[in-house]
């Protein structure tokens, strides 16, 4: 087994909690791929390179992980409004079908809609 694989296998509780965490922003298998590139981003700034059986690097790869995907990136859409959640309510009741509202612009505005001229 690849020692990737073994990682996965080992830390794939942590990833989920990860996952979790994120609020439906990511599901474990986004992290799993993630992983590889954090891995990698870590490797560049080491002595040695990163070593998936290594204990300390799998701790600095989660930790690294959860600050990038949970903690910065709550800091970073804090304020920000998610058009993406509650698309399945009533317009009325949803934020993003609201906002969709305001800023949309006619139907016969839409090239996709619109009349085709004669």
């Amino acid at each position: 087994m690849h020692q990737f694989d073994a990682f996965v296998e080992a830390r794939r509780g942590d990833l989920r909690r990860i996952a979790y965490a994120t609020q439906g922003e990511m599901e474990a298998d986004d992290l799993i791929q993630e992983a590889w590139v954090v891995a990698i981003e870590i490797g560049d700034g080491m002595e040695e390179p990163f070593d998936f059986s290594n204990l300390e690097h799998q701790e600095h790869l989660i930790a690294k992980m959860y600050v990038r995907f949970v903690k910065y990136a709550d800091k970073t859409v804090r304020y920000a409004m998610k058009l993406d959640r509650g698309w399945d309510q009533p317009e009325e009741e949803s934020a993003g079908g609201a906002l969709s509202k305001v800023l949309s612009g006619p139907e016969s505005d839409d090239p996709l809609v619109a009349p085709k001229p004669h």
